[in-house]
């Protein structure tokens, strides 16, 4: 039976749970719009360090 690394998959969840979340907010107006590529990118950042670390 091969090896499967669950990491990678787990985290792209996590970070696309986040932008939802995010979006969600931005939606509501509790959070610039302008500011979503920013966002987008720093949680980019912090999950490949993770993966990483990991």
């Amino acid at each position: 039976m091969e090896d499967v690394e669950i990491t990678s998959s787990v985290t792209f969840l996590l970070r696309d749970q986040a932008i939802i979340r995010y979006r969600v907010l931005s939606n509501l107006h509790l959070i610039a719009r302008n500011q979503l590529k920013m966002v987008e990118h720093l949680l980019a950042e912090i999950l490949e360090k993770s993966i990483m670390s990991a």
